[in-house]
């Protein structure tokens, strides 16, 4: 999933994307709750969004790593 770009359409695409996106999700994808926890973190506000974001950095995602460990670095919680 990570070699397809992430675009905010996809959210309200066909179903053939939403479906895509729904496996991807289920087989606990990296990438996907990346994505997902993300958005909900950044765009809505929901804390409870880190768990989510930690889940994908214990499995070598990166960017998910990077972002979790800035709170811990800063002093925050």
């Amino acid at each position: 999933m990570a070699k397809y770009r992430d675009h905010p359409n996809w959210y309200h695409a066909t179903m053939q994307v939403q479906h895509f996106l729904q496996q991807c999700r289920a087989c606990e994808n990296p990438e996907s709750i990346f994505r997902e926890a993300f958005e909900m973190f950044f765009m809505q506000g929901n804390v409870e969004a880190l768990y989510e974001m930690r889940i994908a950095a214990t499995t070598g995602h990166m960017e998910a790593a990077y972002l979790v460990g800035l709170p811990g670095m800063s002093g925050i919680g």
